[in-house]
């Protein structure tokens, strides 16, 4: 049970932010042909979701200092944002392989989206991300 526990954990604060490599552990799974290995990329991806949806409510709750004064986000910055924003939507989170891509949740987040589309999209996102990445690392090593 304390590996689950300390794979959630590590996918969880490793997308906390800008924190890169949130797959150190998961792809160890898969170098090591552990048998769960649908298993740890099911819960690695729900912890990597959960940080990602930290990311959204940041943003969400960033929007609220945006007519103070100290706040860094002027208004061509705003503007430039929305464009991005309504260029690409909430659909954005489903690119969990670009650089930065932690910033995508809090972009969204500050344009209010709908937080259970956006996790479902994060998790999408994340998933395909990650099994990506895990199927490589078994070919590599030899396993498939």
């Amino acid at each position: 049970m304390e590996i689950w526990i300390n794979l959630f954990i590590n996918s969880f604060t490793a997308n906390i932010l800008f924190a890169p490599n949130s797959e150190s552990v998961l792809y160890g799974f898969a170098a090591f042909h552990h048998p769960s290995l649908w298993p740890a990329l099911v819960v690695s991806s729900v912890g990597a979701t959960c940080g990602q949806m930290c990311n959204f409510f940041v943003g969400w709750l960033i929007v609220c200092f945006k007519d103070k004064k100290w706040f860094v986000l002027d208004d061509e910055h705003y503007a430039k944002l929305q464009r991005i924003a309504r260029r690409f939507g909430i659909w954005i989170l489903l690119f969990q392989h670009l650089p930065l891509y932690s910033l995508f949740p809090v972009i969204v987040g500050f344009f209010r989206a709908k937080p259970l589309l956006a996790a479902i999209l994060i998790f999408i996102g994340v998933l395909i991300h990650d099994a990506t990445g895990v199927m490589n690392v078994v070919r590599v090593m030899g396993g498939v």
